[in-house]
């Protein structure tokens, strides 16, 4: 799979990736349903993700989606699963974040692309660190 970057829904049937160095591509699918078959092809399904991050984060709310054990690849919703608008950000390719105005976060991501987004930088960071303990307990249990 190309890096991608991050997925944008716009609306309920239309999804756009943002790839590594400004490619993007549009979908005719929501990005739950991209993200699914991600983890599919990686041997698990989104809802079997959603239940493991649920459960070693002790966490329910904007749950992040593993798509791979071996490569640690992980995106992360700003809005909740049921809105038709969401974005979903890949926990590796984020480099910073930047608060702009009280509501709106700069991202900025490993290749250099920046984004702007209508969410507050505290909520950004917690799912960064909700992201990082996820992986932290994951790796932990599969070590142990």
């Amino acid at each position: 799979m190309n890096r991608v970057l991050y997925l944008e829904q716009h609306g309920p049937n239309i999804t756009q990736v943002f790839y590594y160095k400004n490619a993007t591509e549009v979908l005719d699918k929501r990005c739950v349903d991209l993200l699914d078959e991600w983890c599919l092809k990686s041997g698990s399904s989104f809802e079997g993700r959603k239940k493991s991050f649920q459960y070693l984060t002790k966490g329910r709310q904007k749950p992040a989606i593993l798509i791979s054990e071996r490569t640690q690849e992980i995106f992360f919703p700003l809005y909740g699963l049921k809105s038709e608008f969401n974005i979903w950000l890949s926990y590796l390719e984020i480099f910073a974040c930047h608060q702009v105005e009280y509501n709106q976060t700069e991202i900025q991501f490993n290749d250099g692309t920046k984004i702007i987004v209508d969410i507050n930088r505290r909520t950004i960071q917690n799912q960064l660190k909700r992201c990082r303990t996820f992986l932290d307990a994951l790796n932990q249990v599969r070590h142990n």
